[in-house]
């Protein structure tokens, strides 16, 4: 129980780190890719402030022949593409690496899918006389925004299972450090579980003893009382609460059902049922089996026993006079399915989730009168987890109850 709480912990603290390493992650790319278009924003506006002045005017005609002249002479290398259009967006002069001849009013970015290569823009509308005369267009490429993104990804993937190796194993650690209080203080409460269904039995068997001499006494006597067979009844009743106490803290520890052995199916069944016959007749609750097949479970005998008869014992309890019971087994794939039906009086919605929990009763009076603790089902849950199997209840007050049961054959 404890190890399986130790590793789902672990999971789920895997779990969280992932969620928010890629938060994160995901956070850091979005704010760093901002902050590299900004950067390309700003060298646009830095380029276009740089580059306008050297712009002149022929015929209204905006020109940047005199400017290339002299870069071609001082051997300036240019990294931006420069662009001159007139003002019906024609292209007039380009400069620099080829560009992509698109004349976009607004920043924007552009790709060429021929040569595979993508440029960001910024124009600037060209005044000559307080009479528009044209545009200036930059172009920078993108390659180094985008390859930079791309190793930020390529870096936040491969550090990632590292990471999460790395914090499974530093969870998985620190979990079990966590854990063992907890696992100190389960051993200490099974223990008492275990003691004191232990410790009850000698005051019960007490009673018993002195309620049976009583009994002898007042019969030789001829002396009728009705108090005698209520302590009687009380007695059972913490007798049969103290044998489940310490059946539950056994069956909390599968380690303590052993040995498994291959337990016989159908041998299961109709013992369960030879035992449950006679309750049946006398409650006039109608007790059907269909055919098991022959297969066997491997696991602890006795507590399989209990987990069958437990389930049957609490469906004719809860099953008016006249109802029936029927019990039906399967076998599908390498599991065996045990369905426990009932048409008794059905457990609310709402109850569902909690019928496993300890000492809780749907019906407290009820439970009361028929003698249950209210442990029953959680010995049943208890047992099933023991066995690697899975419990299903399903119900609707008036109608009846049905239990499934799914157990590995191996």
């Amino acid at each position: 129980m404890l190890k399986g709480f130790r590793t789902r912990l672990t999971i789920w603290f895997v779990v969280l780190f992932v969620l928010l390493y890629g938060l994160g992650g995901l956070t850091a790319l979005f704010v760093f890719g901002i902050a590299l278009n900004g950067s390309l924003d700003d060298e646009l506006a830095g380029l276009i402030s740089e580059i306008r002045p050297s712009i002149r005017f022929v015929a209204g005609t905006p020109t940047l022949k005199l400017w290339a002249d002299r870069a071609n002479r001082t051997h300036s290398h240019l990294i931006a593409t420069i662009q001159l259009y007139d003002k019906n967006g024609q292209l007039l002069e380009e400069y620099g690496p080829p560009g992509i001849n698109n004349l976009s009013k607004q920043p924007q970015e552009s790709s060429n899918e021929k040569d595979n290569y993508s440029v960001k823009s910024l124009s600037s509308e060209l005044v000559d006389a307080g009479l528009s005369a044209g545009y200036l267009q930059i172009e920078v490429p993108t390659k180094h925004r985008d390859e930079a993104l791309h190793q930020f990804r390529l870096a936040f993937l491969v550090l990632a299972p590292f990471l999460a190796i790395a914090v499974f194993l530093g969870g998985y650690f620190f979990s079990g450090r966590a854990a063992k209080p907890l696992e100190e203080t389960l051993i200490l409460l099974r223990r008492f579980v275990a003691d004191a269904g232990h410790e009850l039995n000698t005051p019960i068997s007490i009673i018993e003893a002195s309620v049976e001499t009583l009994e002898t006494t007042l019969k030789d006597n001829d002396i009728a009382n009705e108090i005698l067979p209520v302590i009687s009844r009380a007695s059972k009743r913490m007798k049969d609460l103290a044998a489940n106490l310490m059946l539950l803290a056994k069956t909390e520890r599968a380690e303590l059902l052993s040995p498994r052995t291959p337990v016989d199916l159908p041998d299961l069944v109709t013992e369960v049922l030879r035992e449950q016959k006679e309750i049946s007749k006398k409650k006039n609750v109608n007790l059907v089996a269909n055919e098991t097949q022959s297969k066997s479970i491997l696991g602890h005998g006795e507590s399989l026993h209990h987990l069958l008869s437990n389930l049957v014992s609490n469906a004719i309890s809860y099953t008016d006079p006249g109802g029936t019971v029927t019990l039906e087994t399967s076998v599908s794939d390498n599991h065996v399915i045990i369905s426990i039906m009932d048409t008794g009086v059905g457990i609310p919605q709402e109850a569902l989730p909690h019928i496993y929990d300890r000492f809780f009763r749907v019906d407290k009076s009820r439970s009361r009168a028929a003698g249950g603790s209210g442990l029953g089902l959680s010995i049943v849950k208890a047992i099933v987890d023991a066995h690697h199997g899975s419990i299903q209840a399903e119900s609707q007050p008036g109608i009846g109850s049905k239990f499934t049961v799914t157990l590995p054959l191996k």
